[in-house]
């Protein structure tokens, strides 16, 4: 009798556990994360060049750039050239609800650009913020050269 009961009880928690529902797409995508299609990183052939997380502003970051910004990251090159591009993307840090202890991004935060023309020696720095899931441009202009340098004083990953 004993035996027929434990193998009841184990047909019965067997049978519950088969009865969860699929998980909606909500569920398995982070769609809070998603860039804009209108800053679209595919079509401007930008490519990672690093991560990196600010523990004290709970953000995620990705840096991305052009061939030509790879090639002088990977090196001990700090001479900006003309025709470089690089963005920096940045999220609100949130924890994985699929795994414990992991973060993840959460909500987009910024779309910083920086691209690099005029002459090779001395090249001009364009720099534009674009705040938020909707990308509106940012109006304050304090600080933005500091960011710039920032951004162009990044290392690349080394990847296999």
């Amino acid at each position: 009798m004993k035996t027929l009961t434990k193998l009841l009880t184990a047909i019965l928690l067997f049978s519950l556990c088969a009865c969860k529902q699929p998980a909606t797409d909500n569920e398995l995508y982070n769609n809070k994360a998603t860039v804009p299609a209108k800053f679209d990183i595919v079509k401007s052939g930008l490519s990672v060049l690093n991560t990196s997380f600010n523990p004290t502003k709970n953000t995620i970051s990705i840096l991305y750039g052009n061939k030509l910004a790879a090639e002088r990251l990977r090196t001990a090159d700090h001479q900006a050239k003309q025709g470089e591009e690089l963005a920096l993307v940045t999220w609100k840090r949130q924890a994985d609800v699929h795994w414990f202890g992991a973060n993840i991004p959460g909500e987009l935060q910024s779309v910083e650009i920086v691209k690099l023309s005029g002459e090779n020696l001395k090249p001009k720095i364009d720099y534009q913020k674009l705040l938020g899931p909707n990308l509106e441009q940012e109006r304050d202009t304090t600080g933005q050269q500091s960011q710039a340098n920032f951004i162009l004083s990044q290392r690349a990953s080394v990847m296999p």
